[in-house]
């Protein structure tokens, strides 16, 4: 299994200004799957920056396809 990074991007979710992390990997057939997303909400007073995770099945994939960081024919995370 091969695992690629994402360059991480600042992006506006919502009003708020957040650094969208992500991870494929591929497997010996070649495909490729979801392994990570998270994203980093910048801290606005008097709120602190937080992390969430968004869910891999439906929400992830959807926003790094929205943001153009993957492909549109990428449809499915990796099940741990």
């Amino acid at each position: 299994m091969r695992s690629t990074v994402l360059e991480p991007r600042t992006v506006q979710l919502d009003g708020d200004a957040c650094d969208v992390h992500a991870r494929l990997v591929t497997d010996a057939h070649g495909r490729e799957s979801l392994a990570y997303c998270g994203v980093y909400v910048h801290p606005e007073l008097p709120r602190a920056g937080y992390w969430y995770a968004p869910n891999l099945d439906h929400d992830a994939l959807s926003l790094l396809k929205r943001l153009g960081m993957i492909s549109m024919t990428l449809a499915r995370p990796v099940l741990a």
